[in-house]
């Protein structure tokens, strides 16, 4: 090629490539000037239309609702919280019909006498007292016939330890009054001898006998309170431990003391484990309810196991420290319900199937022995008799980046509440039949 037709491309290639290049440049000192001038608007967010977007972030300025509670006839809701008026926490009270809430622009009624946020409520058989826990140390029992004061039931407090509650039990009698939290201890009241409570008090302090004891109560905050409904009644607690135990009230003493394995741990290991795993470990019992279809309790832990604390004969007496039959033992009494290679996970092994913590478990309301649970990611799963596995999944209505802190189902009416840490209360309806269940959103505040 010659040197003049090398000149003549050169030439024809130049005004082509410049050309680009003026194009790049051009866009680049357009984005840099967009960067440098463009400034986001700093009103409020305009929400509408956006209400029931699955994946719209929560609000950041609702107070955490971190209990709820429905009547025995599934009219009232009772809600409380973080939310506060001055120095006061109220616990309010909505009326549900129809799966809709009837007190939509403000509660029908509000109790306002805690004075740290409201942490477990209870309503009685009747439906005419509604109990309530709270960090600020104290049992209140509402009389919601009337206006009169609350009635007070403030455990014995120790300088050393935390006085927030965090779990209520009622006997099924309505005679007792169960309540414990973040230091150990469990108060037990009666109500109708009155008087002080009698107090089962956690494990002591680190001893040298640690290798050889089995711990005489929690090592850590108890979470879960529910009793038999045997006579005299057993007591069961569960907690941040992962300790699950039975407690005879009248000699205020642990009948059985158990980790997940189903097996009683010693002191000193329980307590190497939890110094090693932390707050909140997966080992953590999160929920115990009564399963009336079962006859049983059930509890569920952060690995999203599933247990089932057997209450029938001889389990019943085992459980109590009374003489049973050869052959019962801890395998006997207490079940691990769901598959721990497939869903969750043994306490020895690590989470590497699909768990979600289940927040809270119910019976399902149209298949007798079967149960639901309630995700705290939002979900639910539904799980029938003899299943390892979960059967169905529903995907909630809760916002992305939202955690549920606390649902409770309505058997007979089929309604499942939710309320989550961004303030989110959500009333959904479970339809169809026991072949084809669904969970939908019914109505939300």
């Amino acid at each position: 090629m010659s040197r003049q037709t090398a000149s003549t491309g050169l030439r024809r290639l130049l005004p082509r490539t410049g050309g680009c290049l003026l194009v790049l440049v051009l866009v680049l000192l357009g984005l840099a000037a967009f960067t440098l001038l463009y400034h986001p608007p700093s009103g409020a967010v305009d929400t509408r239309g956006t209400e029931d977007a699955g994946d719209a972030a929560p609000p950041p300025d609702r107070p955490t609702i971190r209990t709820l509670a429905v009547s025995p006839d599934g009219s009232l809701a009772a809600v409380g919280g973080e939310r506060h008026e001055g120095d006061r926490y109220p616990i309010e009270l909505r009326r549900v019909a129809e799966a809709r809430f009837v007190d939509r622009e403000a509660p029908y009624r509000t109790l306002s006498e805690h004075t740290g946020p409201v942490t477990a409520l209870r309503f009685s058989a009747d439906g005419q007292e509604l109990f309530s826990a709270s960090f600020d140390g104290r049992v209140l029992r509402w009389r919601l016939a009337g206006e009169t004061p609350p009635e007070a039931f403030v455990p014995p407090q120790l300088p050393e330890r935390p006085a927030g509650l965090l779990a209520l039990a009622l006997s099924p009698d309505h005679r007792l009054l169960a309540a414990a939290g973040w230091s150990g201890e469990i108060d037990v009241w009666d109500l109708v001898a009155g008087g002080p409570p009698t107090r089962l008090a956690p494990a002591p302090p680190a001893g040298e006998t640690d290798d050889e004891t089995v711990p005489a109560g929690h090592l850590e905050d108890v979470r879960g309170l529910e009793f038999s409904a045997g006579t005299p009644p057993v007591l069961f607690s569960a907690g941040g431990d992962g300790l699950f135990i039975a407690w005879d009230l009248a000699a205020r003493r642990a009948t059985r003391v158990l980790g997940l394995n189903g097996k009683s741990p010693k002191t000193r290991e329980a307590r190497l484990r939890l110094v090693m795993d932390g707050p909140d470990r997966e080992g953590a019992i999160m929920a115990m309810v009564p399963s009336p279809s079962r006859g049983s309790l059930l509890f569920s832990d952060y690995r999203s196991c599933v247990y089932e604390v057997v209450l029938a004969a001889p389990c019943s007496d085992w459980w109590a420290g009374r003489e049973a039959p050869a052959g019962t033992a801890a395998s006997t009494c207490l079940k691990p319900l769901l598959d721990r290679k497939a869903f969750c996970a043994a306490p020895d092994r690590a989470v590497t199937g699909p768990a979600v913590a289940f927040l809270r478990l119910a019976d399902d309301p149209v298949r007798p022995g079967g149960f639901l649970g309630v995700g705290s990611s939002g979900t639910f799963r539904l799980v029938r008799r003899g299943d390892t596995m979960p059967w169905r999944e529903f995907p909630g209505a809760a916002r992305r980046g939202d955690q549920l802190v606390d649902a409770v189902v309505d058997g007979p009416l089929h309604l499942v509440l939710t309320g989550s840490r961004g303030g989110q209360l959500l009333l959904y309806e479970i339809r169809g039949d026991a072949d084809s269940p669904d969970i939908v959103l019914a109505d939300r505040l």
